[in-house]
């Protein structure tokens, strides 16, 4: 008869040689990128076999699209996967994309303004659009030289518009505002002497109420530019109508005298009155017409006023 002993095995010993053998396994590690969009990340070589416990070391690039539209920062993870697709490791990746496209600034097209009433100028405002692909509206920094709001002299001005977002970069546009002087002078006629006499003529029917009131017998008046908002009143011309014919004589400076007829049957015309060197020659002009005297004042900017009557004998009827 045969008898075989067994002794049974340490099991420390039976453990450490499982470790020793599980240790010696090879491994195939793969990256795989998760949510890296819009990056683009690639490892080479694309997986690496090692001996489990080893160390798998990869090349990673990370490629940014040329993309103006992309700025901030962008959050990638790659897991690290065996061959079974088990999760291993994994790296976190933040990479900072850097503003560096102009914000977009519109300008107003040109603007065109009647001065204000009164005024060589005028108050105009404005309001420039502006957008960006990384800075909100409300945080982009919008100045005009001149701002909006600013008072605008009569004439053309260029404003220039200037946008920073809140990464430094800036972008410019300028248009026009032109302010056109839309307002006329306002003139006069006045009653005025003869130059043969020293006190304005007492024509009756100046003095009196009624229908006649304010009609001139001798017809010496003293034409006038009062005011205008932008031209020195030296600088209107004024012109006399009449209104019989439509004919219209001058140009005349303000202060100028003028003797006026109505002849409803003559023709209309101007001459000069009496001699430079005598008293007549105070007068300007004088002029006959087949109507009454209007007068109208025009400025440098072609503005003209509404014709003011100068009325005389016959009274219209």
């Amino acid at each position: 008869m045969r008898v075989t002993a067994w002794t049974p095995a340490n099991p420390d010993t039976v453990a450490q040689a499982i470790l020793d053998g599980l240790g010696n396994l090879p491994i195939t590690v793969t990256p795989v990128p998760r949510n890296c969009e819009p990056l683009s990340v690639e490892f080479s070589p694309p997986s690496r076999t090692v001996t489990s416990g080893d160390i798998a070391t990869f090349e990673e690039w990370i490629s940014v699209p040329n993309d103006d539209t992309l700025c901030g920062e962008v959050h990638c993870t790659v897991e690290f996967r065996s061959d079974e697709g088990q999760v291993i490791g994994t790296q976190e990746v933040w990479i900072t994309i850097l503003d560096v496209t102009e914000p977009e600034l519109t300008c107003p097209p040109d603007i065109r303004v009647c001065n204000d009433r009164g005024l060589c100028s005028a108050v105009v405002e404005f309001a420039p659009e502006v957008s960006d692909n990384c800075s909100a509206s409300n945080a982009i920094e919008v100045t005009c030289e001149p701002p909006s709001g600013s008072t605008f002299p009569v004439g053309r001005t260029t404003v220039t518009c200037t946008a920073t977002d809140e990464s430094g970069n800036q972008t410019q546009c300028s248009f026009d505002v032109t302010v056109v002087d839309c307002e006329p002078a306002v003139v006069a006629c006045r009653e005025t002497v003869n130059p043969h006499g020293k006190n304005v003529p007492p024509a009756g029917s100046t003095t009196l109420p009624g229908p006649k009131g304010g009609q001139n017998e001798d017809g010496f008046y003293e034409l006038l530019a009062l005011f205008d908002n932008c031209d020195n009143v030296e600088d209107i011309d004024l012109f006399v109508i009449d209104s019989g014919s439509g004919v219209v004589f001058g140009p005349f400076s303000t202060g100028d005298k003028i003797k006026y007829t109505e002849a409803p049957g003559g023709k209309p015309k101007i001459k000069k009155m009496g001699s430079s060197n005598g008293q007549a020659g105070a007068i300007a002009a004088h002029i006959t017409g087949k109507g009454d005297a209007q007068v109208f004042g025009v400025d440098s900017s072609g503005n003209a006023s509404e014709p003011e009557d100068c009325l005389v004998p016959p009274f219209p009827k």
